[in-house]
């Protein structure tokens, strides 16, 4: 499990890091359209969730 010096790091990496910050939203709106496309078989289609990542990423 992650410590809360671990978690801070990488939420500073996200605020310091535009392209690095751009590779995530690319990544995570990759995954979202594949999740609603049915492409993962998953259980339970975790697409919203990524949405708030997506959305919450692009206001840093």
């Amino acid at each position: 499990m992650a410590s809360p010096r671990d978690v801070q790091r990488a939420l500073d990496e996200i605020a310091d890091n535009p392209s690095f910050r751009q590779d995530l939203i690319n990544k995570a709106t990759s995954v979202r359209d594949a999740m609603n496309a049915g492409d993962y078989g998953m259980n339970q289609n975790r697409a919203a969730e990524m949405h708030f990542l997506i959305q919450g990423l692009g206001r840093t």
